[in-house]
């Protein structure tokens, strides 16, 4: 078997935006499960979700999916949190990331180009595959 270590964490969740406060909501019980805001969810019988809440883009990720944005902080701050960033031999390093479904809203706006049959709408094929985010990121840090 081959040894691994984990160098950093980093994530954005309903109870917290970074480490220390996401460790402390879980340890005090903190819900994050609250109605849903992002839209209107009067017509579905279910109205409550676990949102990420008073989160903004990093700057130049604001055009992204918000898929991209909430999973290019979490990566942000694991690279900052393993203390690599200074450089060093990436030959074996990678991401390892989990998301609930990936870039669910840029789906939505493709199939909506689709029905009405925009030429117009940006390439989606890298932007639909589910590792096109962890990708760009290696790409971004230098590990690809």
């Amino acid at each position: 078997m081959s040894e691994i270590a984990i160098t950093g964490v980093g994530l954005v969740s309903p109870v917290g935006n970074d480490l220390d406060t996401f460790w402390r909501s879980l340890c005090s019980g903190t819900s994050g499960i609250a109605p849903i805001t992002r839209f209107d969810a009067s017509p579905f019988r279910n109205n409550i979700a676990g949102e990420v809440k008073g989160f903004e883009p990093d700057a130049g990720d604001a055009e992204l999916p918000r898929a991209y944005q909430l999973a290019a902080r979490a990566v942000r701050n694991a690279w900052a949190d393993s203390g690599l960033a200074g450089g060093g031999d990436f030959l074996n390093t990678g991401i390892i990331m989990a998301t609930n479904f990936g870039s669910a809203d840029f789906g939505q706006a493709l199939c909506e180009a689709i029905v009405r049959n925009r030429p117009d709408f940006p390439s989606a094929a890298p932007q639909w595959q589910m590792d096109w985010i962890a990708r760009h990121l290696a790409e971004e840090l230098g590990l690809a």
